[in-house]
């Protein structure tokens, strides 16, 4: 309790702090240190949040436990607690102060702070902000080409076809059938359910950092192939070549170290397993392409595939624009917490849309390989 009050007092200050520094805002700028950062770093949405949280009484329940345990797929017994409504605007206001700060800094005490920090503000905006009935995935989707939705009603929840589409996209290439199955970031559980029902893994296990959100999974889906465990992506919960698949969307790009993901990756994966993986990439920021297709060979992964796909993902977010789904989630939240969700959603006319558009910010996808012979790395 003690830490949690001090969490609370330190993430008050530094959005106060934040708030009142107009020149951090969303404006390409240089730290203190000279080193670079930019904005499109910060506008995460669906790409950050799942693989930033931690739960800290569930991290010591787990350490307690030993490093590398099951998972379990125990599904909760109650329903989660009551809504504060009346804290909705506060919540919304640090949220988007503490976001900025967490991606914008790269000091040793912010990167300690990170993890508690999000683990409060994450599961409620997700459960909160983010009406069920407007999506229940969080990325910014996919489509292959123009038209493809020409077919759907109406009524079709657009949003949440183009982040099937996604998932479909990223393990495209690789068999899942009655394979073992792991989403690393599996937020609100959809892509993890998409795939087990979809695809027919033996089992399908989706990971992410917050218990709460793996909690509100348990609660959503219910699946003889389907579990959900709460685990760090730079310290999974796994046995040592006990998976065949990995699948990570829009996620590692928000993690303390990509390079240590890849390296539990190859640890966790069976000889001839595969990462499936889509994510941003911003190469100003030394974080390109080319930089991850590098971590990844670093790590004892061979890249069978890679493709650009930020056109597609513009169009799914140009699709999901001229649906009504923006028309719903402006009737639905308050008009103060509107724009911050937009922003989530990369919605055309937001600072992350337009990094799209640019080319400063670009969507990649990977087919990685552990290859049989794997040999051992530092």
């Amino acid at each position: 309790m003690r830490l949690k009050l001090m969490l609370v007092t330190l993430s008050v200050t530094c959005a106060l702090v934040i708030g009142s520094a107009p020149s951090w805002d969303f404006d390409f700028e240089r730290s203190p240190s000279g080193k670079a950062f930019t904005a499109e770093k910060p506008f995460g949405g669906p790409v950050l949040w799942s693989t930033l949280m931690v739960d800290a009484e569930a991290r010591s329940a787990a350490a307690d436990n030993g490093r590398r345990t099951t998972p379990v797929g125990a599904v909760a017994q109650h329903d989660p607690p009551p809504l504060d409504r009346s804290a909705r605007r506060l919540d919304v206001a640090l949220m988007s102060h503490v976001k900025r700060l967490v991606f914008l800094s790269d000091s040793p005490l912010f990167r300690r702070i990170r993890k508690p920090l999000w683990n409060m503000f994450y599961s409620g905006a997700c459960r909160d902000f983010i009406p069920e009935e407007h999506t229940r995935f969080l990325n910014f989707g996919y489509l292959s080409e123009e038209g493809e939705l020409d077919r759907v009603g109406e009524d079709a929840n657009v949003a949440d076809l183009v982040s099937e589409r996604l998932y479909d996209r990223t393990v495209s290439g690789f068999e899942l059938a009655d394979r073992v199955v792991v989403e690393v970031g599996c937020g609100p559980g959809a892509g993890s359910a998409h795939l087990a029902r979809g695809y027919r893994p033996a089992l399908c296990t989706g990971v992410d950092l917050n218990m709460k959100m793996i909690e509100l999974c348990r609660q959503r889906y219910a699946l003889e192939n389907l579990r959900f465990c709460q685990g760090d992506a730079e310290n999974l919960p796994l046995a040592d070549a006990s998976v065949d698949a990995i699948v990570n969307v829009e996620s590692s790009h928000s993690y303390r170290s990509r390079s240590r993901f890849f390296e539990e990756v190859v640890r966790v994966l069976r000889p001839g397993g595969a990462l499936l993986l889509a994510d941003l990439v911003i190469p100003s920021t030394g974080e390109g392409a080319d930089d991850v297709s590098a971590l990844l060979a670093e790590a004892g992964m061979v890249v069978q595939e890679r493709s650009e796909i930020t056109a597609n993902v513009r169009a799914a977010r140009d699709a999901v624009a001229s649906s009504r789904f923006r028309a719903r989630l402006r009737e639905s939240v308050s008009s103060i917490a509107a724009p911050f969700i937009e922003e989530t959603f990369c919605l055309p006319g937001t600072r992350p849309y337009a990094g799209l558009v640019s080319g400063r910010v670009q969507y990649f996808r990977w087919l990685a390989v552990r290859p049989v012979a794997h040999f051992s790395h530092k």
